[in-house]
């Protein structure tokens, strides 16, 4: 049998006595293990203390658990919402956005389109692995693309449109330097031009996709017989203002919406700005289409917003110049919520003691414990102890230790790894702590206890 590993998490972290509680469960090596409800009392393992100490609790969950492997969906990305299927099966279109790249990685990442990996349909517009900006369409057979030959610089802005014409099968992709004074990682005083515009006649054409994709802004769909349907070729970077026409735009209309033209109604599928939405309770996750459509992108593993756009001049915030702030910062390893099913639910019962809880998982020599905090459904004690969660969802899953060169400064020994540690680096797909960065160097603003 192969080596058991245990993961999970309790949603939610921190429930009431008289609440219902979920435990989300991944484990590979066994379809079943074992499973008890204890209090934990005290958690220090160092010899010269009383070590660690549980209470086994009575609960209605069985002892023994049916499991299976669960997958989480790594990266920030956003989806459409078409539920006519307007995005596929295009004849002659235009796609359209400004975008900033952030990290070329040597491998192919979608910036837009309906693109399913697996089936080879769609179309889609996106980076190619050697960091040149790239166009390509497949009919299920076959896949062609026509690709720029400058390739792009990282954190530059860039308008890019991409243009094919059924009839001809001829496929057009511009790109537009928007480097600016303020805007990208060098300025107008660098010498650098990064316009380009490459021509192809294509062998096939774009087919719909059906069900095997959906239209996403940084990524494509991908499917496979164990993990179900999934978001690869993930792109890091921002993505401001962007679109698609139901035909072939010319050459001035495409100069025209590379400097921040409002986009021409004759033709137009989809506008999404970045800027709608802003509002003084805050930014959500929908990404507004401003078209005639109504076709919004939902964020999935919440990508960053109010962040600076293609033409922002300097401002401190997008509440004095929202305009200038349609960046969405799309990572390849964000994670906001595991979005793992239910494996077992619990209700706890009205007069539970608080405390800290966990679920303790056995099977074979794997152990695991879904930790969570039950307060008091009518405080009644004299005493009140405040746990720190906030600090605990901050520093969860850390990589100072693996990554950052000043971690043996800040603890004055060199790191202390546990065989959990290794585990959990070695997977990477439980997200980031607030202390970390992600791939491209940026900082993590994100937490959740929705993950293991």
């Amino acid at each position: 049998m192969a080596n058991t590993r245990i993961f999970g998490y309790a949603d939610p972290l921190n429930p009431k006595a008289g609440e219902r509680l979920d435990f989300m469960i991944s484990v590979e090596g066994r379809d079943e293990v074992e499973a008890q409800l204890v209090r934990l009392v005290h958690g220090d393992e160092n010899p010269e203390g009383p070590g660690f100490i549980e209470q086994e609790v009575p609960s209605d969950i069985p002892a023994m658990l049916e499991v299976q492997r669960q997958y989480t969906q790594i990266g920030a990305f956003a989806v459409c919402d078409d539920p006519e299927h307007m995005l596929d099966g295009l004849q002659s279109f235009t796609l359209f956005a400004h975008v900033c790249p952030t990290l070329l990685n040597d491998e192919r990442q979608q910036i837009m389109g309906r693109w399913s990996v697996n089936a080879s349909k769609g179309y889609g517009l996106g980076l190619s692995p050697d960091g040149h900006m790239s166009f390509w369409v497949g009919d299920g057979e076959a896949v062609d693309h026509v690709t720029t030959e400058i390739k792009v610089v990282e954190r530059c802005w860039l308008f890019v449109a991409a243009t094919y014409d059924a009839a001809t099968k001829k496929a057009g992709l511009r790109v537009i330097d928007k480097v600016s004074p303020w805007n990208s990682r060098i300025s107008t005083v660098v010498p650098i031009n990064l316009d380009t515009w490459s021509e192809e006649t294509l062998r096939v054409s774009p087919v719909e996709s059906g069900d095997t994709a959906r239209f996403q802004l940084a990524g494509a769909s991908e499917h496979n017989a164990g993990r179900g349907s999934f978001t690869s070729l993930l792109y890091n970077g921002k993505i401001d203002r962007a679109g698609v026409y139901t035909r072939v735009l010319t050459e001035a209309e495409i100069h025209a919406l590379a400097g921040g033209a409002k986009p021409e109604s004759d033709g137009l599928l989809a506008y999404w700005d970045p800027t709608a939405g802003y509002t003084e309770n805050g930014i959500d996750d929908t990404i507004a289409d401003t078209g005639p459509h109504g076709l919004h992108l939902h964020g999935i593993n919440r990508p960053v917003r109010g962040m600076t756009g293609y033409n922002w001049r300097g401002a401190d915030s997008y509440r004095i110049s929202p305009e200038t702030f349609g960046g969405v910062h799309y990572h390849d390893d964000a994670l906001t919520d595991a979005k793992w099913t239910v494996t077992c639910s619990l209700d706890l019962p009205d007069g539970m003691r608080s405390g800290v809880y966990a679920l303790r998982l056995r099977g074979g020599d794997a152990e695991d414990h879904i930790p969570f905090i039950v307060r008091a459904r009518r405080p009644r004690s004299k005493i009140a102890v405040l746990l720190p969660t906030f600090t605990y969802l901050a520093y969860g899953n850390e990589h100072l230790a693996y990554e950052a060169p000043i971690a043996q400064a800040i603890t004055a020994h060199s790191p202390v790894i546990t065989p959990e540690d290794l585990e959990y680096k070695k997977l990477e797909e439980f997200g980031l702590s607030t202390y970390d960065h992600h791939s491209d160097g940026a900082g993590c603003c994100y937490s959740t206890w929705r993950r293991p």
